[in-house]
């Protein structure tokens, strides 16, 4: 084992917690003050009580009860709490003021500089501050609110939000409150991992993470979320536009699927303009065979304005549209992505368009149009509403239509101010941040210059391999820098996309941990947020093995980016040149002593015993899942050695509800079963 000081690392996480049993730290939008000790809460002479306005809201009041429910459990001790009754303010008052309350009004008086602004804390951000004994915690709206009870919960009493099924809460008999005295920003108004938890709506878990993403559609009782239409998040031309609205009922012989157009509607399609048939507008995709896109250059003039077609995707577009609109009253954000294919249509127009301004050009000048028509709409029927529609920069058009000197190829490819961009670096290298010097060529460099287009920019980054979710690919270390440079580029919404179809991925949640942690303070270290999910997931005397685990992972990557014949995030990584018999075994044991040593430790209760092993177990399928991938190579194993192998694995996977090991319907368990004859 590699020598490091874990004494010195479990010290500082110690040392860590108990600032945090104090104060919020340092996950600031401001600078935060010095810290001055104000109490001991459970020493006074009068209990602390929550105060929530006369007024309040239903986040106002599950923030309050989240506080107290916390505490309590923490301290054994009963929390209440009040609606404000322009109750009087001391030094020696002893209240959490949630909200806009006659006490903050009060303390804000004298405090002053309590900037509640909406650009200020980023929408979501909150503002906390002390005087005398009380603590006060205010928003922009009422997400804040929530999210600034939350800062409360972890980093006055100690508690740990780290996964959907495991929260950290230590016991004390001592909170000792420090001073409060600064604002929290989030790097991005709407921001997620997706991870099994946020995919699944688990609404305790984003809400926890402090996210706010469509993916999960935050209750009223939680602030709710920034609202999107009900149209998916991604892939949605098809839910505007839906051909199957436009067919003659007909089939193709031999070409199972397929779907026959009326005549007057064929041009509104994607055409795939084969040799064999350039009039085709299908694909086949395993045997079945599925209308392309629509045409995007259907309905739009050379001049970029609506052409005056009686029947055109643009117009069909907006007559979708128009129903959505009105259907979903609160919508803010609606999504118009292209269909999930490597390439657009192939008609003559759209070659046309696209040699002059890109296939993202074509997508830009359509979806102007598109808002233009419903602009016009909405004024007609007085409709009083911000709808904004979002288009994917990906795949096939993922650059951005600008010259070499940065500038638009023309006017028509700006988008209108309602139309933001969401570039997804799909072919990109997931191990190094956007803007590294190693990263893929079509991908360094892509979103900055999106950048030099528009301001109204989002994004989806990719961070599992997604086939194999068990093999670990870290990405952790160039969160960093990505974020950065979103931030810099000015970014609307950060969408990470993690491991998201099965909760017995433990990837998926250390490394939502960091990226949530990192969204409110980008100058927190990444190996600190990383130890610290170690830490209260595994206990203590496991964080020492955990930790080697991952530095070996991490050094082994590190050592493979050096490799000219290796491509870090492609099918490379797996070789097994890398990943020795006596590697992977090495891997797998350090969760054997890491369970060894829990289970020797005489002052954890059994149930604390128990629920340590399950985590360590559940992340040890993870090095033992690596090890079968290649077990196949491994001259020391036998055929029947290799068969126990993946009994064991399948064994464990099961125990702990594991269904699949990758992405899609075929990466099920059984696969793996019927692999290894093990039906």
């Amino acid at each position: 084992m590699k020598k490091k000081n874990y004494v010195a690392l479990i010290l500082s996480l110690l040392m860590a917690s108990s600032c945090m049993l104090a104060t919020g730290c340092n996950e600031t939008a401001d600078a935060p003050k010095e810290e001055v000790v104000i109490c001991d809460m459970l020493t006074q002479a009068t209990d602390y009580t929550v105060v929530i306005p006369s007024d309040y809201t239903k986040t106002e009041e599950y923030s309050a009860k989240q506080i107290c429910a916390y505490y309590q459990e923490v301290t054994g001790e009963k929390m209440e709490y009040v609606v404000d009754s322009q109750m009087l303010l001391t030094a020696e008052s002893t209240y959490i003021s949630l909200g806009d309350t006659s006490i903050f009004e009060s303390a804000e008086k004298t405090h002053g500089g309590v900037d509640l602004s909406e650009t200020t804390l980023n929408t979501d951000g909150f503002y906390i501050f002390t005087q005398g004994k009380s603590v006060f915690i205010n928003a922009y709206n009422d997400r804040g609110i929530m999210y600034g009870a939350f800062e409360f919960i972890e980093h006055t009493l100690g508690v740990r939000f780290l996964t959907n099924d495991y929260t950290h809460v230590p016991k004390s008999n001592s909170i000792i409150l420090k001073s409060y005295d600064q604002s929290y920003a989030p790097l991005f108004r709407q921001r997620t991992y997706l991870n099994t938890a946020v995919d699944r709506d688990d609404v305790e878990y984003t809400a926890h993470m402090r996210y706010n993403t469509d993916y999960c559609e935050m209750p009223d009782y939680m602030g709710g979320s920034t609202q999107w239409a009900n149209l998916g998040p991604s892939h949605t031309s098809f839910n505007i536009v839906n051909p199957d609205h436009y067919v003659t009922g007909e089939t193709i012989t031999g070409m199972p699927g397929s779907i026959v157009f009326k005549d007057e509607y064929k041009h509104v399609f994607a055409h795939t303009g084969t040799d064999e048939n350039p009039d085709t507008m299908y694909i086949d995709v395993g045997g079945r065979y599925e209308v392309l896109d629509l045409c995007y250059s259907s309905g739009v003039n050379e001049d970029g304005t609506i052409a005056d077609e009686e029947i055109s995707a643009v117009k069909l577009s907006i007559e979708g549209l128009k129903k959505k609109i009105l259907e979903d009253e609160e919508a803010e954000f609606f999504m118009f992505g292209q269909q999930d294919r490597t390439y657009g249509c192939a008609c003559e127009r759209c070659k046309a368009v696209k040699e002059s301004y890109k296939a993202s050009g074509l997508m830009i000048r359509f979806i102007n149009c598109v808002s233009d028509g419903i602009r016009a709409w909405m004024q007609e029927e007085n409709i009083n509403r911000n709808i904004n529609f979002v288009i994917f920069a990906y795949s096939y058009n993922e650059y951005a239509p600008i010259d070499d000197a940065g500038k638009p190829l023309s006017d028509t490819v700006i988008p209108r101010e309602n139309v933001y961009i969401r570039y997804a670096p799909i072919h990109g290298m997931q191990y190094y941040a956007l803007n590294d010097e190693r990263q893929d060529n079509e991908t360094r460099g892509i979103y900055s210059d999106w950048g030099k287009l528009t301001d109204n920019l989002m994004v989806w980054t990719y961070h599992a391999y997604y086939a194999e979710y068990f093999w670990y690919l870290p990405t952790i270390q160039a969160m960093k820098d990505t974020l950065v440079l979103l931030k810099e580029v000015g970014t609307e919404y950060e969408f990470a996309q993690g491991c998201y179809e099965d909760n017995g991925i433990y990837e998926q949640w250390i490394e939502s941990y960091v990226f949530s942690k990192l969204c409110w303070d980008i100058e927190a270290d990444v190996e600190d947020l990383r130890n610290e999910f170690l830490y209260y997931y595994f206990g203590a005397d496991a964080f020492e093995y955990v930790a080697e685990f991952h530095n070996r992972v991490e050094d082994r990557y590190s050592l493979m980016s050096t490799d000219p014949d290796i491509v870090i995030d492609s099918s490379d990584i797996f070789t097994a040149d890398y990943w020795q018999y006596s590697f992977m075994n090495g891997l797998c044991g350090l969760f054997d002593e890491a369970i060894a040593a829990t289970n020797a430790n005489s002052n954890l209760t059994a149930v604390q015993k128990q629920r340590y092993v399950q985590n360590l177990e559940k992340a040890k399928l993870t090095p033992m899942y690596m090890r079968l991938y290649n077990a196949n190579s491994y001259v020391e194993l036998t055929k029947e050695d290799v068969i126990f192998m993946a009994q064991e694995w399948i064994d464990l996977a099961e125990s702990y509800g594991v269904t699949r090991y990758g992405e899609g319907s075929n990466r099920l368990l059984n696969v793996i079963k019927n692999k290894y004859n093990l039906n």
